[in-house]
């Protein structure tokens, strides 16, 4: 039970997450929260890039260098006990990486001598939320004492507080985040865990539903898509563990399958797709555009450069370079990131319907 103070100022942080309009604001509340509530060196929130396209979100104001330990970490992320139990969807809560593996077996890895020790770290406190935006929350301690039971539960707390927050928050926006000024589209995302053969063994709350507006109602729900488990042999053979997109009933997801290294006969696969219309090309295609030109238009809005689209739709970068020449002329407008926003926001309108 924690004590009444801790609770009093528990709640009066979550209804400020609650009250924010910004992510920032939101972000930035739950930061100064964690730093005041839990004693610890280096408060940092986090948000995976891909959620929000075009959007670098990593939020620590006590030390500019450790808003790199996130993409630092992701290095050795094997290595991570508390990493690697969430990404077998076997933790749902924070938990302490020495709370897992003796402090004497964190100093041999690498992820310590890499990535830790450099920061002066001791002791990690990591929840990676399981909500709309999956939030990563860490909290660090130069000194060698272990985190509590009750700082534990007020970091499950707060965090479980902003996944509803930032989910009431793209709700008020039809489904974008504000974030500095702009709307930004939320992706949906969703995590679940194969065997060697594409056979699900574990799949988060949100994984299967998506599954199935993906794949379409009498598919079984069993096993991965072909084009899915096609990649996971590639990865077993060794290939770079890097995102593809594959389209699913007409919707492009970005998919991203990796071998579990502690569990060699166990798959992660993570999915996003576009959160809003159906077919997030219609309203596109309805600012007078052809089908290819809607294609090439939608995934320079989400931040692709010619190469990519052109890999995306099996294309030459010449060809999408002649497609957006078209684009630019159909719109009225003289540059990619004029392009872009006339593309989003006709998205955005669509999506609030």
């Amino acid at each position: 039970m924690l004590p009444i103070g801790t609770l009093n100022q528990l709640t009066v942080a979550a209804l400020t997450l609650h009250e924010a309009d910004d992510l920032d604001a939101m972000c930035g509340a739950a930061n100064e929260a964690l730093g005041r509530l839990v004693p610890c060196d280096w408060p940092l929130i986090s948000l995976a890039t891909t959620l929000l396209p075009n959007v670098r979100f990593s939020f620590s104001p006590h030390r500019s260098d450790w808003g790199r330990f996130a993409d630092e970490s992701l290095r050795h992320a094997h290595e991570d006990p508390v990493y690697t139990a969430r990404l077998r969807l076997n933790l749902d809560a924070p938990a302490s990486v020495t709370g897992m593996i003796t402090p004497s077996e964190l100093e041999r890895t690498g992820y310590f001598q890499d990535v830790l020790r450099p920061l002066g770290v001791r002791r990690l406190l990591r929840y990676l939320t399981p909500g709309l935006l999956s939030f990563r929350i860490e909290l660090a301690r130069a000194e060698d004492r272990e985190f509590t039971d009750a700082e534990v539960a007020v970091v499950h707390a707060l965090g479980r507080h902003l996944d509803a927050a930032a989910g009431a928050l793209a709700r008020r926006h039809g489904g974008s985040i504000p974030v500095r000024g702009r709307l930004h589209r939320v992706q949906t995302f969703a995590w679940l865990v194969c065997d060697r053969e594409g056979a699900v063994l574990r799949a988060d709350r949100h994984a299967l539903g998506r599954m199935r507006a993906a794949l379409g109602p009498g598919v079984p729900l069993d096993r991965i898509p072909k084009a899915w488990s096609d990649e996971l042999k590639s990865r077993d053979r060794g290939a770079p563990a890097t995102p593809f997109w594959h389209t699913l009933r007409g919707q492009p997801m970005s998919v991203h399958v990796a071998p579990i290294r502690p569990t060699p006969d166990e798959f992660s696969v993570g999915f996003l797709a576009q959160a809003g219309p159906a077919d997030p090309l219609e309203p596109l295609r309805g600012l007078g555009l052809t089908p290819r030109q809607a294609e090439v238009l939608h995934w320079l809005a989400q931040g692709k450069s010619n190469p990519e689209i052109g890999i995306i739709l099996g294309s030459s970068s010449l060809t999408v370079k002649k497609h957006l020449e078209a684009v630019y002329h159909a719109l009225g407008v003289e540059n990619r990131t004029a392009a872009a926003v006339v593309a989003l926001e006709a998205q955005r309108i669509a999506g609030a319907r």
